[in-house]
């Protein structure tokens, strides 16, 4: 949208646009975003304090107070000065521009024409040239010449409080005239008597400037700040104002709704788009987002369906090497349990080489030949199912089993100790011999003896059994040894 900005006094009606650069003289385009700046000498200001009242209660009782101070004006603005103590009120400025039926039908004209964006003054462009410029708490009398002659603005911390509109710009008179002003400001306490006065002048040169100053009047004249981007007030002067109402003639002006419609509309318009812009952009975001998790979700699940392919195939593997060995994953798995179990009702090997070194090995006429160790078995299997015989109640008819095999059986842990005795011992000796093993290992609690058969063809109690040939000096002997405390 284009833009452009329109002054309009009581004499005179001018009008700018911007191209893109900066100001240029000419009628604003069609359908443009114009800015009214009007520079009327009935411009009033008046000093109020308010209740202290926000949203709709707010706004109705500014409305009513412009309503009875300027009774059928539109063009006017309530603008806060400065907050004071609850029971006080806040401190407030009234400003007005009756301007007459002729200023009406102008800004009706460019209402219908264009789309007005603001109407403003002289003076409320000074006030936000000084909050652009972030000058706060200040307050300043600045000399400003327009068309319409020499406006006189007075700004309370970047708030307008007093705006004049004088003669044509004259040394004598304009000094006189800011006299004037500065004595009206103490009269009506807007400055204290005694406070020097910052005076700004804009759009005019030095030596003007320094003709301008009133003699006997208590005015300091100092430098007025910059804004990036504007043009510099002390030289330009109210084109400089200008440009600022073409850029963002900021939030306070004077236009009702009524004259603002079109523009209030554009913007409408513009913030919908806006809106449907950032929803499609939100829109895109998410799907954008929705489509990285699933991506995400997907390659996360390939990887899982790719690591559960590589188990499958590996436990296939597995399976078919476990079956050339004669097993199954099944009794692989049930491993380690049972080698805990094991563990549990096994023998400790040192223990056992103990029993059989006092039991067997101190006897220098028994040669040990073999130990072997069997755990307690699993509980529930069916070798803990088979009761060992009592070695009392074994028959005399079984005297030839296998001791080894009837010590495989039964649910206590097991020591089978092999032995021999020594080479060329009589019998008597030989039979010494027996009887020192039969004491020894009836004596190595809590490991009992138990016997399968009779031992040299004689019924006894002791675990002890021979091959047939007894009296072979190569026969061997075998003794069953059962823990019947079990851990």
């Amino acid at each position: 949208m284009q833009r452009a900005v329109q002054y309009l006094s009581p004499g005179e009606s001018r009008s700018w646009r911007h191209d893109g650069r900066a100001l240029q003289p000419g009628e604003p385009a069609p359908r443009s975003a114009v800015v009214a700046v009007v520079d009327f000498p009935d411009e009033s200001y008046v000093l109020a304090k308010l209740p202290a009242m926000r949203g709709h209660d707010g706004r109705l009782l500014r409305r009513r107070r412009l309503e009875r101070e300027f009774p059928g004006v539109s063009l006017a603005l309530v603008q806060p000065l400065r907050r004071g103590r609850e029971v006080d009120g806040n401190d407030a400025v009234l400003i007005a521009v009756p301007g007459g039926a002729a200023l009406q039908d102008a800004l009706g004209d460019l209402a219908r024409e264009h789309a007005l964006r603001a109407v403003t003054t002289p003076a409320l462009l000074a006030g936000e040239w000084l909050r652009r410029a972030r000058i706060r708490q200040r307050r300043v009398l600045i000399v400003l010449p327009t068309p319409a002659g020499v406006r006189l603005l007075f700004l309370d911390d970047g708030r307008p409080t007093l705006s004049r509109l004088t003669g044509p710009l004259a040394p004598q008179a304009t000094a006189a005239e800011i006299a004037r002003t500065v004595q009206y400001l103490q009269n009506t306490q807007r400055v204290a008597r005694g406070e020097s006065v910052e005076l700004w002048f804009w759009g005019m040169d030095d030596a003007t400037a320094a003709a301008c100053l009133p003699a006997g009047v208590d005015v300091t004249p100092s430098s007025a700040p910059r804004v990036p981007g504007l043009p510099d007030p002390e030289r330009d002067g109210l084109q400089a104002l200008l440009a600022l109402a073409v850029d963002d003639p900021g939030a306070p002006q004077l236009a009702p709704d009524e004259l603002r419609m079109g523009w209030l509309a554009r913007e409408l318009e513009r913030g919908s788009r806006l809106a449907a812009a950032a929803v499609a952009v939100l829109a895109i975001l998410v799907a954008a987002g929705f489509e990285w998790r699933i991506q995400r979700v997907s390659a996360a699940t390939a990887d899982v369906v790719a690591q559960h392919a590589a188990i499958e195939q590996g436990a296939m593997r597995l399976d078919a090497d476990l079956g050339r060995r004669g097993l199954t994953l099944a009794e692989v798995a049930t491993l380690p349990e049972a080698e805990q179990s094991l563990a549990a009702g096994g023998v400790d090997p040192a223990a056992a080489l103990a029993i059989v070194g006092v039991g067997f090995g101190a006897q220098q006429d028994v040669t040990v030949q073999g130990v072997e160790l069997r755990a307690m078995p699993l509980a529930g299997s069916a070798e803990a199912a088979v009761v060992a015989p009592d070695p009392a109640e074994v028959p005399a008819a079984a005297a030839d089993l296998d001791v080894a095999a009837a010590c495989a059986v039964g649910p206590q842990a097991t020591i089978l100790v092999e032995f021999g005795l020594a080479e060329g011992l009589g019998v008597r000796r030989r039979d010494a011999a027996l009887g020192w093993v039969r004491e020894a290992a009836a004596g190595l609690a809590p490991w009992r003896a138990g016997a399968a058969a009779r031992a040299i063809g004689r019924r006894d109690a002791v675990v002890v059994t021979a091959d047939r040939d007894e009296a072979r000096a190569d026969a061997r002997w075998a003794v069953c040894l059962r823990n019947e405390m079990p851990t």
